[in-house]
């Protein structure tokens, strides 16, 4: 923020009373879902609430941050232009395109970068604990978390929270669009896999070494007044003594664990041990209990989808004749198939593509849209 800019304390908006109870709730579901948090002490910046309508016809939170934003210092990462993107696009033969999903809201706020989003409400103040939309550098900041990121990735091209996956053939476009989405694996026992992160400094001046073994969820803490290169490999050789030394050490781009620190890495390269540095600011890389939890609220989503759809596993394989699903019926007559034969020629999944016995086309549908022919046993 420009210091010679002075905080302003902007008063509350009031909210039409249709609306209120839909903002509360919304407000509630920010708050249970750790994006927002309650304001505790004194508040230098302040701006006011503003509600937005969605086309569903649910209300959007929003922020006026105008004069917030003509303080903040701006990072000038380079935007990517529309024109060269579209320059390069055209020669893969697949395509798919990526929408993420609150992209924004999935950048962690540093907590001295807190209190510039504090807000007033009818039931308080709160401030943003991730990347609001409506402040002015974060474009280019989350722009910046996908380059590092998405960087690396053939035929992969982004901009902000949009992504475009292209490939000259079928298999080619399924590999590229699958290394964005690769998640790590659970390690196969304890310490190969460890995280290090220093947390500090606290009142008393010292700064804690965090070591996590991702495998047990085991934490070992060091207090430590010397947060160096040095210090830090007399503390970690020490928990290695106890331990063993892991296969893998994940930290962020700190000074003393990145790859331009010429002493860790030369004790790393030392035990054989492969040094994986993580983007700062971004738990969802980082931390993989938000992972694991996301995992099994997906899973358990997926049943209790399945269970009221009253689903059942598809026994259509490779191979199998199969009937297509009108996507329009001609009248209200017509069957809920088409009566053109089809043959499955590969799936994965529920990705499933079909090739028709008549004239040889190939089309690419979900097995949910596919009805097995049943073989004639008399013939």
């Amino acid at each position: 923020m420009n210091p010679n800019v002075k905080p302003v304390f902007q008063p509350i908006r009031r909210i039409p009373i249709p609306l209120e109870e839909q903002v509360n709730q919304k407000l509630e579901q920010l708050l249970n879902k750790d994006i927002i948090e309650v304001k505790q002490g004194p508040a230098a910046w302040v701006s006011p609430l503003v509600v937005v309508g969605k086309s569903n016809g649910e209300p959007r939170i929003c922020l006026d941050l105008r004069r917030v934003n003509e303080a903040v210092l701006r990072e000038r990462h380079p935007m990517p232009v529309v024109d060269e993107y579209l320059a390069r696009l055209g020669t893969g033969k697949y395509w798919s395109k990526l929408d993420i999903k609150d992209a924004f809201l999935k950048v962690e706020l540093a907590e001295e970068s807190r209190d510039v989003t504090v807000f007033i409400t009818n039931k308080g103040l709160f401030r943003f604990k991730r990347l609001p939309f409506c402040l002015v550098t974060a474009p280019e900041l989350f722009q910046k978390v996908m380059d590092q990121i998405l960087a690396g990735c053939a035929g992969t091209y982004w901009y902000l929270d949009d992504v475009i996956v292209e490939g000259n053939g079928r298999e080619e476009h399924d590999a590229r669009l699958r290394k964005p989405m690769i998640r790590k694996e659970m390690p196969s026992g304890p310490w190969e896999d460890i995280a290090i992160d220093f947390l500090g400094p606290l009142p008393n001046g010292e700064t804690l070494l965090v070591v996590v073994d991702y495998y047990s969820r085991n934490v070992e803490v060091c207090e430590m007044q010397d947060i160096t290169a040095k210090q830090t490999i007399v503390e970690l050789s020490k928990i290695f003594s106890r331990f063993g030394v892991p296969v893998t050490i994940r930290a962020d781009n700190g000074p003393q664990f990145n790859r331009n620190c010429e002493e860790f890495t030369t004790f790393c390269n030392e035990f054989y041990i492969r040094l994986i540095n993580t983007i700062p600011y971004w738990p969802q890389q980082n931390d993989e209990d938000v992972r694991d939890q996301d995992k099994v609220q997906k899973e358990k989503g997926r049943v209790a989808a399945d269970a009221k759809r009253r689903a059942r596993p598809s026994e259509i394989d490779v191979g199998d004749r199969v009937l297509l699903k009108r996507m329009r019926k001609e009248n209200k007559l017509s069957s809920r198939f088409a009566p053109k034969e089809f043959v499955v020629i590969r799936k994965t999944g529920a990705d499933t593509s079909v090739r028709s016995t008549e004239d040889g086309k190939e089309y690419r549908r979900n097995v949910a849209d596919l009805k097995r022919i049943e073989p004639d046993n008399n013939h």
